[in-house]
């Protein structure tokens, strides 16, 4: 019988030792522990050019070409699959056709089959940035200089034209305008960053009216030629008072009140 327990012993320490020895064995040789923790380069080239681009080791191709703000269409091709993780210097080629036609390289494959699904989402990102961009131009514009000068056109079809594009005047009123940020002397409780529809708020862009005015209305304000929507509310808004989301508290004090004319649009 201790012979039969001593044998059993011994083949449980053995299987533990193999698992050991099989553990020890993929550390050293998993790709991502071959290197060395530094960044990689990927060098894509494109048509005449190329241009490179410090990536983290385990990154994917599409990861590179999003940095390098490449878009993908669905008659390119590439010699790597989007999806492969890179752990060295690496390069690849995107082929483009201007006729739409795919080009038959032997290892490429179509690329907008990946990649569809996130090209949307960065054509999104990309679009978001540019319009915060402008916005903070504007706001930096009205900081240093004042009232906006306006830009925007009353067309005779009864539309106006502004910055953002064109539309429909539903009504033109005066408010009374105040200014606010997301610190706790604006906010209190609710100093989040984030509005009452559980929007981010977005200087040049977000504003708190009564509940008169639905959240989403979109409101034309000469004094910043800009389109603001309404997304958040405030205990002491009401009737005709209008409060302009800032990012800062300086900004919303150099603003202090104004009394400005409002356009209603859809």
């Amino acid at each position: 019988m201790d012979r039969e327990r001593l044998i059993q012993r011994n083949r449980i320490i053995l299987a533990f030792r193999i698992i050991l020895a099989v553990m020890l064995v993929l550390a050293v040789f998993s790709p991502s522990s071959a290197g060395t923790g530094e960044n990689i380069v990927l060098t894509v080239s494109e048509g005449g050019g190329s241009r490179s681009i410090s990536l983290e080791p385990g990154e994917t191709v599409a990861d590179g070409l999003f940095r390098a703000g490449i878009v993908i269409r669905a008659e390119d091709t590439l010699d790597r699959p989007l999806s492969e993780p890179l752990y060295e210097d690496t390069t690849v080629r995107v082929n483009r056709d201007a006729q739409g036609r795919l080009i038959d390289t032997g290892l490429c494959e179509v690329a907008s089959r990946i990649y569809s699904a996130n090209l949307d989402y960065y054509t999104e990102l990309k679009e978001r940035e540019e319009e915060i961009r402008r916005r903070q131009e504007l706001l930096e514009e009205y900081i240093n200089n004042g009232p906006a000068t306006v830009t925007a056109v009353i067309n005779e079809d009864g539309t106006i034209t502004t910055r953002q594009g064109t539309y429909n005047i539903v009504d033109v009123i005066t408010m009374e305008a105040s200014a606010y940020c997301p610190c706790e002397i604006c906010c209190g409780e609710y100093a989040s960053g984030y509005t009452a529809d559980g929007s981010k708020a977005t200087a040049m862009h977000t504003v708190a009216t009564s509940d008169d005015y639905p959240f989403g209305t979109l409101m034309y304000i000469p004094y910043f030629d800009a389109v603001f929507e309404v997304e958040d509310r405030g205990g002491a808004i009401q009737d005709n008072r209008i409060d302009i989301y800032y990012d800062t508290h300086q900004e919303a004090l150099i603003f202090g009140r104004h009394t400005i004319t409002v356009y209603i649009i859809n």
